[in-house]
């Protein structure tokens, strides 16, 4: 699977998590270990999640906050589809919480 232009919604429960950063795993947003078979170069990001709570989880493997969502998806379709209108999912991030704290409660 190759990273997608939108993150990943979870309804993440507390424990350590492994996220993946290639954009290859089939079980999207955590790791399978494609970034070994694909020879990625990359790792799965570790986190420890302390409470119950929805999060979106980056699969642009932009972001600068990882493995969390931060937006930058939509300004790299922004600066690439600069005169159409922004996909429904990218609106939806930009007007709710997420864009300002990186998680949807």
């Amino acid at each position: 699977m190759a990273y997608e232009n939108f993150p990943n919604y979870v309804d993440e429960t507390p424990g350590k998590k492994f996220y993946c950063t290639c954009g290859e795993s089939s079980k999207k947003p955590y790791c399978d270990g494609s970034h070994e078979s694909s020879n990625t170069k990359k790792s799965p990001v570790e986190l420890e999640v302390n409470e119950a709570k929805r999060m979106a989880i980056c699969d642009c493997g932009q972001t600068s906050n990882i493995p969390v969502c931060d937006s930058t998806h939509v300004k790299l379709w922004f600066k690439i589809n600069s005169t159409l209108p922004a996909p429904k999912c990218s609106r939806e991030v930009l007007h709710s919480s997420i864009f300002f704290n990186h998680q949807l409660r």
